[in-house]
């Protein structure tokens, strides 16, 4: 689908277009010289009608390919929202790095404050576990999944996995 949009679309519209100018381009030319007759006893007032009328066609079919060109672009997030275990997070979505897709960050949100928290060691031997820490109240929060401690880096894994089949890109 991404080829037909990115390639053969835009070659349709091309012909499609030049293919009207040339149809408007015949017509024209044999209408014109059997219509100038009547335009020459017309009043000023209804020429400026007919071009005013003609404008108001331009405009609007200007408009109309304007919004068609806009809707058949492909919608990127930039932020994502979203709820874990009773802790808000906001995801920060990059898509310029071209070797590996997309790059999210992910920012968690304290419950009582309102601000962004901070990662805490989780005190786990031999183990690299964070828990959420905020600075203002003082406190480590720990994220649980049905009663069990699960540690920050196992949560953004799985949110990750969650926006990236959201946005319809697999995961490199």
């Amino acid at each position: 689908m991404n080829y037909f949009k990115d390639k053969i679309l835009p070659i349709l519209i091309g012909a499609i277009i030049s293919a009207i100018g040339a149809i408007i381009l015949s017509i024209s030319s044999d209408l014109f010289p059997s219509i100038m007759p009547v335009f020459e006893t017309l009043t000023v007032q209804l020429y400026l009608k007919l071009i005013l009328l003609l404008l108001l066609l331009l405009i609007i079919i200007s408009f109309l390919s304007i919004v068609l060109f806009l809707k058949s672009k492909n919608y990127k997030p930039l932020t994502m929202k979203g709820s874990y275990s009773g802790f808000k997070w906001v995801a920060e979505i990059k898509y310029d790095d071209k070797k590996n897709g997309v790059s999210i960050e992910i920012h968690w949100i304290c419950p009582k404050h309102g601000i962004f928290l901070g990662w805490k060691d989780a005190e786990v031997p031999e183990c690299n576990y964070y828990n959420l820490f905020c600075r203002k109240c003082n406190q480590i929060y720990k994220l649980k999944s049905n009663g069990d401690v699960v540690y920050v880096h196992e949560v953004e894994r799985t949110i990750h996995q969650d926006i990236l089949s959201k946005l319809k890109i697999e995961n490199i």
